[in-house]
């Protein structure tokens, strides 16, 4: 019996402690809820562990998807584009500013799995929501965006800022 972490757990209580000595005497009432706590304890015991597992499973989960998102949607900006030329994706970015090139709206969409968030960016105005999508969908910086869109970096920097703003106002206005 004193091996048992359950009961050892259970027993820890100092109110289960009292409950469970009093029905050793062989009171029924002190029987009856000590039936009662126990049953309460165990369920709780049981629903924290299973609580623990999903947790654990969800976590693996999300964590291999993840993984494969990255792994499929790698952009490296200092790479060729190809074998034949020489010219990095930023290089042909800013040289051309071939801005049709990269915005690619349906693809990033389509990415924004939570209803919310979707429907909060698709409020925001198109320069917003290129300003975001090259920020924090294609990871480029706000000096690198400023080339591709052929504006300031403090353009950049205050349309990125008030698209955050309107996005965060836009999801709490639909909680």
């Amino acid at each position: 019996m004193a091996q048992n972490n359950l009961f050892k757990n259970f027993i820890g209580v100092d109110s289960h402690f009292l409950v469970f000595s009093l029905s050793l005497y062989g009171d029924k009432e002190n029987q009856k809820k000590l039936n009662q706590l126990f049953q309460e304890f165990y369920f709780e015991y049981a629903f924290v562990g299973y609580l623990s597992k999903v947790l654990f499973y969800e976590a693996i989960n999300f964590d291999k998807k993840i993984r494969i998102h990255n792994e499929k949607n790698q952009l490296i900006l200092d790479k060729t584009i190809n074998n034949l030329s020489k010219t990095s994706f930023l290089e042909q970015l800013t040289k051309n500013n071939n801005v049709e090139y990269i915005i690619n709206f349906d693809s990033f969409m389509d990415n924004l799995s939570e209803k919310q968030l979707f429907l909060a960016f698709k409020k925001l105005t198109k320069h917003q929501q290129r300003i975001l999508y090259l920020a924090y969908g294609l990871s480029l910086k706000d000096l690198e965006i400023s080339k591709v869109l052929n504006v300031s970096q403090q353009a950049v920097s205050k349309t990125r800022n008030i698209g955050l703003k309107n996005l965060r106002r836009a999801m709490e206005a639909t909680k």
